[in-house]
């Protein structure tokens, strides 16, 4: 694969995983652009892959999970953003 197509790989896999796991899609894109800039400086390459490996296992992991603990973690993490 050439310089170009690898980190539009991982960005894409960043978004969709994020996007999955958390429904927002202004997070998913920003989260998307880690690995995008990390990858394309090429200083940095292995840590903008890593944060794309570091989302997918995380999202498959809330697809595991029993929705029960995805409910409750939902109703935790809605009950501290409004105490912000």
């Amino acid at each position: 694969m050439d310089n170009i197509t690898k980190p539009i790989i991982m960005a894409a896999i960043a978004f969709g995983s994020v996007f999955y796991m958390s429904g927002n899609l202004n997070i998913s894109i920003a989260s998307a652009f880690v690995p995008l800039i990390l990858s394309m400086m090429g200083v940095v390459q292995s840590l903008g892959y890593a944060f794309s490996a570091i989302c997918l296992i995380l999202s498959v992991f809330w697809f595991a999970s029993p929705e029960e603990t995805r409910e409750k973690v939902r109703s935790e993490v809605e009950r501290i953003a409004l105490k912000s």
